[in-house]
């Protein structure tokens, strides 16, 4: 009987939402893990959750159950329910025997840098102007991570987001040889969701955290951010500069780290495109090599990709010459 019910609600829910894709759940699945593959964004899990009304608990999904995904379109033109759950708590799973039938996967992407990464290491901005902030934690814990309930504030109270990064204004960037100021280091420290209201103030939970999370920090509105591809032929155009700053703001910068350069997309540059990093002797000579991430108007960010010799602030990039 419950199969029969089941089935009727999702024929329900195709006819109301119109184009809806039939899943079937897998082993290992989660909410999250879906909404990332077939939605591109895993921050969409409680509104498939609350179109599929016969899963009772989104922690408890089962291999074999049938769900419906309607279109990315559809779900963003859902308000946000009034009280999700507080955390996704990923609970050990009682296993069913049910037919599993094999769904394939979306191919593994060969980013430049981590997903993790490219958010965490944030960019150069000459203004910051953030939307809210965490106002309070229960126990009145000045640090959160992960998991943890937050209250927040946001300035702008008719916004229906629900999604936020938490942001860090670390320090006002300087130019090491002529002092100029570029602007601030923002560096995204986390991800906090909205799950209701509670005597008059916003709720949520700390959905991801990069680093530690500061009572205070503030807000700016959730958007993609998928790293960019390895390209297949990258450029190395003649234009160069100074390294400025890093993302850890350490004067010694490893491979794998991001430093940040005092060139951008107003200079030519473009994402993928590799320099040189020189040594400051008066044979110059390449100690490394960087890569271009991500563009600001001025400034850009770049990947170590390697490195000879140890790679400092106040360093000079560019092509390299025999």
């Amino acid at each position: 009987m419950r199969s029969l019910i089941i089935a009727l609600i999702i024929t329900i829910l195709v006819f109301t939402y119109g184009y809806a894709e039939e899943y079937i759940i897998q082993k290992d699945d989660t909410l999250w893990d879906i909404s990332d593959l077939h939605l591109q964004d895993p921050f969409l899990w409680p509104k498939l959750w609350s179109v599929n009304p016969h899963i009772e608990d989104p922690d408890l999904i089962f291999p074999g159950e049938k769900i419906i995904i309607p279109s990315r379109e559809e779900l963003l033109k859902m308000t946000r329910p009034k009280e999700l759950p507080p955390v996704f708590r990923y609970r050990p799973r009682v296993e069913k025997v049910r037919p599993v039938v094999v769904v394939k996967r979306k191919e593994t992407k060969n980013y430049l840098v981590s997903e993790e990464l490219f958010r965490w290491s944030g960019w150069i901005s000459p203004v910051f102007n953030p939307v809210g902030e965490i106002t309070y934690s229960p126990g009145d814990h000045t640090i959160v991570a992960a998991g943890d309930i937050v209250y927040i504030k946001v300035y702008d109270k008719s916004t229906d987001q629900d999604l936020f990064f938490t942001v860090r204004k670390v320090k006002m960037v300087k130019h090491p040889v002529t002092g100029e100021k570029l602007g601030y280091h923002l560096r995204i420290t986390g991800v906090v969701e909205v799950i209701g209201e509670e005597a008059g103030r916003l709720k949520g939970v700390i959905k991801a955290s990069y680093e530690d999370i500061a009572i205070g920090e503030k807000l700016l509105p959730f958007s993609v951010m998928e790293p960019p591809l390895v390209p297949e032929n990258p450029r190395t155009p003649d234009i160069s500069g100074y390294i400025v700053e890093s993302h850890t703001n350490t004067y010694l910068n490893e491979e794998g780290e991001i430093v940040f350069l005092d060139k951008g997309k107003n200079d030519g540059l473009m994402i993928g495109d590799i320099f040189s990093v020189y040594s400051d002797e008066s044979v110059r000579r390449s100690i490394g090599k960087i890569q271009i991430v991500a563009l600001q108007d001025t400034t850009s960010s770049a990947v170590v990709v390697d490195q000879i010799d140890p790679i400092t602030i106040g360093k000079v990039w560019g092509k390299y010459r025999e």
